[in-house]
C-alpha cells in the first residue's frame, strides 16, 4: 500500500493500481 501526503493523488492511487492489476 503506497501512503502519499497529498490527499487528492490517494483518489487516483487506486484507479492507478485498478490499471495496472
Amino acid at each position: 500500500m503506497f501512503q502519499w501526503p497529498q490527499p487528492p493523488v490517494t483518489c487516483i492511487t487506486p484507479r492507478v493500481l485498478a490499471a495496472l492489476w
